[in-house]
């Protein structure tokens, strides 16, 4: 069940952002004009008694990379050198980073029916952020039992995206939370720690109105340049940089602080590029 938001207030705040697009009819390089070849999201979680702190730590980023007359932190924006300091300080920070990072070409021309008859346009997408909070609901489970005994709530933030309804994201979610109470879970390879979330705990705002926001826009735009293996500006830097703040299952981050979709991950054709982020988290590809 959901956890409750009139017992006490969320101990964690999730932030999360995107990079490419969501678009599988048609997909680069198999289509010239297609949709991105790749789709990574990209969570920052912190104690929400931290939040203030998100505020500094952005200004920290941008009077180092030297982004001050922008009034937010994009990292599309900066060169590679800055892209990379911009990495290592927030490697810095006391927060966790997670990655789910989506190779869309087993996707060309999917549809999901079982989806479109309930009315969903973005079930790929929301299929991403399932996997993304798995893990990430999973840790924040796992740190509140260990630093305060029991479960704690997260408040989930999405940066904003032009055309999602952020409704049928918590329909989706409330959908899975009954298909794992009765334990028809459909594709049950994991499940969300449905104690830490609660429906009025998910919002979503603009890039330039959170600290947030842009912090969880650092780590997949770099995430989503490690993974862009065909492009020329292809760099592993700033996410490896990163790799001190990811999520982790013992010493291991595959699977956990970096997820690679399809799954299993044997499933996905990779160039050689493609692989070496993997690779440098464990995946053995």
């Amino acid at each position: 069940m959901f956890g409750d938001p009139n017992k006490s207030p969320p101990e964690y705040i999730v932030y999360i952002d995107e990079a490419g697009d969501t678009g599988t009819r048609a997909i680069k390089p198999l289509d010239a004009n297609g949709a991105t070849e790749w789709f990574v999201l990209g969570a920052v979680v912190i104690a929400a008694v931290r939040e203030p702190k998100t505020v500094d730590w952005v200004r920290e980023i941008k009077e180092s990379v030297r982004q001050t007359q922008r009034p937010d932190l994009h990292y599309r924006y900066l060169g590679q050198t800055r892209r990379l300091r911009a990495s290592q300080i927030l490697a810095e920070k006391e927060l966790r980073a997670f990655v789910v990072a989506s190779h869309k070409l087993n996707m060309r021309g999917f549809k999901n029916l079982r989806a479109e008859v309930r009315g969903s346009q973005e079930y790929f997408y929301n299929w991403c952020v399932r996997v993304l909070l798995e893990r990430v609901t999973a840790w924040c489970r796992a740190h509140a039992i260990k630093h305060h005994g029991a479960p704690q709530l997260a408040r989930i933030v999405f940066s904003n995206r032009g055309g999602l309804r952020y409704s049928q994201v918590v329909a989706y979610h409330e959908l899975l939370r009954h298909q794992s109470a009765s334990r028809k879970l459909y594709l049950p390879r994991g499940d969300i720690a449905w104690d830490v979330l609660h429906p009025d705990l998910y919002e979503s705002i603009p890039h330039d109105q959170s600290a947030g926001a842009q912090l969880a826009d650092i780590v997949a735009s770099a995430f989503y340049q490690a993974v862009e293996g065909r492009s020329p500006t292809w760099d592993c830097g700033p996410a490896m940089a990163l790799g001190p703040r990811l999520g982790r299952r013992g010493v291991s981050t595959a699977g956990v602080g970096l997820t690679l979709m399809p799954l299993p991950p044997a499933r996905a054709d990779l160039t050689p590029n493609q692989k070496v982020i993997f690779n440098h988290y464990g995946y053995g590809l």
